[in-house]
């Protein structure tokens, strides 16, 4: 799973290009700021369970004026959008989760095994709700991002681009 940032204005980016580097150079890094400061969002808002999906977030510069962030942990989609029936999680991931939580069942004699065993059950039957936190990173970050490139524009213009 992954967010892309770019300026989708073909125009802008062509004039751009025209332009002195410098006025690149800017926007270049004002998206790099812009995907940072949302890859640091999503980290945020990102589910903690070992904190697999938090440590792997990366940022990535594929082409001029484009960042990508990433979220490498298979799981990442699956807790961004949530599962439909079927599928279960590992025996040893739930017991793993149920202890980590601090769950403990409420039927007297129950033990975490069995517990898991039962929320195995219902995950394969009614499957995982979503807890987006990676497209409402870049929602929260949207304008702060349009605001960066305005800026970026603007002070390379003003330092030297040329028509």
């Amino acid at each position: 799973m992954e967010l892309r940032i770019s300026h989708n204005a073909q125009a802008i980016a062509a004039a751009i290009l025209g332009r002195d580097r410098a006025v690149l150079q800017r926007v270049g890094s004002a998206l790099w700021r812009g995907a940072l400061e949302t890859s640091n969002e999503a980290k945020q808002r990102a589910p903690k369970f070992r904190s697999e999906i938090v440590t792997s977030v990366g940022v990535s510069h594929p082409a001029p004026l484009e960042q990508h962030i990433t979220f490498p942990k298979r799981h990442a989609y699956y807790q961004e959008k949530g599962t439909g029936p079927g599928g279960r999680p590992p025996l040893a991931e739930m017991v793993d989760w149920i202890r980590m939580k601090g769950i403990t069942p409420r039927t007297p004699g129950m033990t975490r095994l069995q517990l898991a065993h039962l929320l195995r059950r219902r995950i394969a039957q009614r499957g995982v709700p979503a807890q987006p936190f990676a497209e409402p990173a870049l929602e929260a970050k949207r304008d702060r991002i349009n605001a960066l490139i305005r800026a970026a524009v603007g002070e390379g213009l003003a330092q030297g681009g040329s028509a």
